[in-house]
């Protein structure tokens, strides 16, 4: 059965994180999720040996069937690239996982700057 119901989302945050978020249907043998980041260069796709882990080290627990989880990943705040790939890796209960579909997003790394920008072109 489907852990994950479809692809996760990864969203720019107005401090310059990224969020993903993700729904589940049947989680009846999964211990817990892990969120895993690659940086895209070169509009490639990212191998699996890419991918570092971004969420806690004990994962983010299982809540149980038909949830919504989300991960603010917060080490993406000073990274000079501005594309990611993320992907969610269901870790079940015997040690064995399965991976989501990855999913991409642009950084905001110069979003204050873009944001303070079309502020002060209100007032203009």
């Amino acid at each position: 059965a489907a852990v994950i119901k479809s692809i996760p989302t990864a969203s720019p945050t107005m401090e310059g994180h990224v969020t993903v978020r993700w729904q589940t249907e049947d989680e009846s043998d999964v211990s817990r999720f892990e969120v895993y980041r690659a940086q895209i260069v070169g509009g490639m796709t990212p191998g699996a040996g890419d991918f570092n882990r971004v969420s806690p080290d004990e994962g983010i627990p299982s809540k149980g069937n038909n949830q919504s989880y989300e991960f603010t990943d917060k080490s993406v705040f000073k990274s000079a690239s501005n594309v990611f790939a993320y992907k969610v890796r269901v870790v079940f209960q015997n040690g064995t996982y399965s991976d989501s579909e990855i999913t991409r997003t642009a950084t905001t790394t110069n979003i204050g700057r873009r944001t303070w920008g079309s502020i002060k072109a209100l007032f203009r």
